[in-house]
């Protein structure tokens, strides 16, 4: 069954800005070895992304100046094997997004072709199958997801206009960075972002045909040498011939996008280094057709290669770009816990549990998330990591991470909402120092479909005893523990600690006559709905 088209979002855009590439010379052997990021860049998304911690390496120092000549395409690939993405994914997508609020052209590739396949980089066995439906169901799940990403990016980078500088602390740099990102954040959100489908260039492609002009240019000695390859032969399932070859398809993912749609540029994490580069070795090595030019389709799906032992073009204006991979402390890939992710898809993973995760950054990790994570300003990030040293106990560095993430992924009143629930069921002295509480509308709104908000009937709450309440909602299993629970002093009703075990609920308790807010301990809330 032939996978549907996803479309291409802002594809006017993306030919509009990307551009063809400065042509530098280069040896066969500079694409082996990794440029470490440390210099200070030429190019204002490369300065911003190194201050950010976000390059591991390029694949030539070139790439800063042919970055700052002009816009070009910029791709980043997705495969779909689940229906979401998670936050290991996210810190690609970042960097992605930055390439495009400095003015490059983006373009999210959902492997809907590769999916089928699997990646074998960082793995120790080989992916399950997945049949047809579920990868066109996945597809167009997450191509629906990153579209979101870009938009929500967009407003997110919004609330820092015109804020976020100080013209004496600005390099030229920064400020051709934050010029560009201005001019960004007003553009459609329809062309924030171009989401193409590899399906719909790799079905067209016999096997046959890919063996004779892909397959004759690739080198097996080189193939072997790839650590995802190298990593996998010594395993006791070793590696399928699928899963070997799947750097090709990669590389042919990367050639196509250059050939049709103007990209220069591949990132992806430390572990698609090999991937990225098959990619640049078969642009070099197997020439365009005749009637193929940069973003105008080719009339064949693939050329006859030159003489395959000829050495490389030195015509060489494709690059790479690796992005850190970050671990846990127990060496596990980012956002995965005992193999759940946790995922991008509210359905999957309630927004107020992605908060979580990142409010419960360690201390050590707090600060560097930050820079991966959010588009906070310098200044801004600097001024939280001198209130963390300050006053460790804030928290002020996970918070403001946890909102932004929240803020990036599911927009601004989902964020605002699980600011508020976190900071009533966790932080509650925070909302003291700030006032209060905030009114039963807002509270409501926060708790929407949460378990801890439980709906009773009026009369079983007002006039009643605070001992038959508590344990009505669940606060006690039975009286006998709702009364020692009083003695001890950790029982509240509206924020306010009950010292008799006779006390009533009164009218006065509750907020704007429906909300009453109930606390056992330190941090366990239940919310009372009077109906």
């Amino acid at each position: 069954m032939p996978f549907p088209s996803t479309g291409a979002c802002g594809v006017g855009l993306l030919r509009a800005r990307a551009a063809v590439g400065v042509r530098l010379h280069s040896s066969t052997s500079s694409l082996r070895a990794p440029v470490a990021a440390g210099a200070r860049c030429a190019d204002p998304i490369t300065s911003a992304l190194e201050w950010r911690g976000l390059v591991a390496a390029v694949t030539r120092p070139e790439m800063q100046a042919h970055l700052s000549l002009r816009p070009t395409g910029v791709y980043a690939g997705f495969d779909p094997t689940a229906r979401s993405l998670h936050v290991g994914n996210l810190l690609t997508i970042v960097a992605l997004i930055h390439f495009a609020a400095a003015g490059h052209a983006p373009v999210a590739l959902v492997g809907g072709a590769t999916g089928s396949i699997g990646d074998p980089s960082g793995r120790s066995s080989e992916r399950s199958a997945l049949d047809t439906d579920t990868i066109v169901a996945n597809t167009a799940a997450i191509r629906r997801q990153l579209t979101s990403l870009f938009a929500n990016a967009q407003k997110t980078m919004a609330r820092f206009h015109d804020t976020d500088h100080e013209p004496q602390q600005e390099d030229q740099h920064d400020a051709k960075y934050r010029l560009a990102r201005d001019a960004w954040i007003k553009a459609d959100p329809n062309v924030a972002v171009t989401v193409l489908n590899n399906y719909d260039w790799f079905h067209n492609i016999s096997f046959l045909d890919f063996l004779a002009s892909v397959g004759r240019v690739s080198r097996v000695s080189t193939m072997l040498a790839r650590e995802s390859v190298k990593s996998r032969l010594d395993a006791p399932d070793g590696i399928s011939f699928t899963e070997f070859t799947y750097q090709l398809l990669q590389a042919y993912d990367f050639r196509h996008l250059h050939l049709h749609h103007g990209v220069t540029v591949q990132i992806g994490g430390s572990d698609q280094w090999g991937n990225i580069l098959s990619g640049i070795d078969l642009i070099r090595r197997m020439p365009p057709p005749s009637s193929a030019t940069p973003s105008t389709p080719a009339s064949t799906p693939a050329s006859t290669p030159t003489n395959p032992s000829a050495p490389p073009s030195t015509e060489d204006h494709v690059y790479g770009l690796t992005i850190p991979l970050v671990t846990t402390a127990s060496g596990e890939k980012f956002g995965k816990s005992a193999g759940n992710a946790v995922w991008l898809e509210p359905n999957l993973c309630p927004p107020f549990d992605l908060y979580q995760f990142f409010r419960r950054t360690p201390d050590s990790e707090a600060s560097r998330y930050l820079r991966y994570f959010t588009f906070l300003p310098r200044t801004r990030i600097e001024a939280l990591t001198r209130l963390h040293e300050e006053d460790p106990a804030e928290h002020a560095p996970q918070r403001a991470l946890a909102y932004e993430v929240t803020h990036l992924v599911h927009g601004g009143a989902t964020a605002d909402a699980c600011r508020l629930k976190s900071e009533l069921l966790f932080d509650p002295h925070r909302l003291a120092r700030a006032g209060g509480l905030p009114g039963s509308a807002e509270i409501l709104r926060a708790f929407a479909g949460d378990e801890r908000a439980v709906r009773v009937p009026r009369a079983e709450v007002l006039g009643r005893g605070v001992v038959e309440v508590v344990v009505r909602c669940g606060v006690c299993r039975g009286f006998n523990a709702a009364r020692k629970l009083i003695t001890a002093g950790g029982l509240y009703v509206g924020g306010v600690k009950v010292e008799n075990k006779d006390a009533v609920v009164r009218e006065e308790d509750v907020m704007d006559g429906r909300l009453l807010l109930l606390r056992s301990g330190k941090n366990n809330y239940t919310i009372a709905i009077l109906e």
